[in-house]
């Protein structure tokens, strides 16, 4: 995890020390108006992106790395998912292009 997301942690974060709820229960719902973004990859400075473009849109979007890749069926590395969908695969996006996405799905 990079330095980024432990100290700009707003408690959104669902792997950050600093976080106080343990959302790897599955407990995010699209009908709470939650959104569930998950970083399919191991690499920090996609997950950092990833963190850093959600930092501004506040606690109606969790951002988790997948547990369990296999369920999203074939799709390159890196990929992000949202709500279950793979949204972008095969490149680190930069954080201006996954808040524009996010935006746009939001």
């Amino acid at each position: 995890m990079s330095d980024l997301n432990k100290n700009e942690c707003t408690g959104h974060c669902a792997t950050c020390k600093k976080c106080t709820v343990d959302f790897s229960k599955d407990l995010i719902s699209e009908d709470l108006g939650i959104m569930k973004v998950e970083v399919l990859d191991v690499a920090d400075e996609f997950f950092a992106n990833v963190g850093a473009a959600v930092a501004s849109m506040g606690p109606t979007v969790e951002v988790f790395r997948a547990s369990d890749l296999k369920k999203y069926g074939d799709f390159r590395l890196p990929a992000l998912a949202v709500n279950g969908k793979v949204v972008s695969q095969g490149k680190v996006l930069s954080v201006a292009e996954i808040s524009s996405l996010l935006m746009k799905m939001f």
